[in-house]
C-alpha cells in the first residue's frame, strides 16, 4: 500500500505562499485583464466572465 503525503492547510503552512502564486498560471488572459483593471468598475459582464471562466 502506497504512503500518502500529509495534507497541509494554509493555516498550518510555515513557508512563503507567494511561491505558489508565482507558479499559478490558470486563465492567464483573464488574470492579465484583471491585474490591469486599474480603477475600472466591476460590471455585471466582467463578473460573469470571472464566474464563468470565459
Amino acid at each position: 500500500m502506497a504512503r500518502r503525503r500529509k495534507i497541509t492547510t494554509v493555516e498550518a503552512y510555515k513557508g512563503d505562499l507567494g511561491e505558489y502564486l508565482k507558479k499559478y498560471n490558470y486563465q492567464p488572459k483573464l488574470s492579465n485583464k484583471l491585474d490591469n483593471l486599474g480603477g475600472a468598475a466591476f460590471t455585471q459582464e466582467l463578473i460573469n466572465e470571472i464566474v464563468l471562466w470565459r
